[in-house]
């Protein structure tokens, strides 16, 4: 999955979920600057773990304060996932 991709649904999810117009959420927006206070922007967070299958620590909270940095991490992690897979497909054969 591209950050393109990551960005798309992250950004359809809050406007579902907090009545946000798309075209004011890019990758540099703040939670807070789209008027997401901090317990909602934890719930994206939580939705995102949830939506792609992936999990955030609770020291990580804090960085992820904006929709590029969430994407930064979601993108990061899943890359991580896909290359332990390889490894483990190369190991097995």
């Amino acid at each position: 999955m591209t950050k393109k991709e990551i960005t798309e649904k992250i950004k359809r999810n809050i406007c579902n979920k907090f009545d946000v117009p798309n075209n004011i959420i890019s990758g540099d927006s703040t939670f807070k600057s789209i008027g997401v206070d901090s317990l909602d922007a934890v719930e994206i967070i939580v939705d995102t773990e949830t939506e792609f299958n992936i999990n955030v620590p609770d020291n990580k909270l804090l960085m992820l304060q904006s929709v590029g940095t969430l994407v930064d991490y979601i993108d990061e992690s899943l890359n991580k996932k896909q290359r332990k897979k390889s490894v483990k497909h190369f190991i097995s054969e």
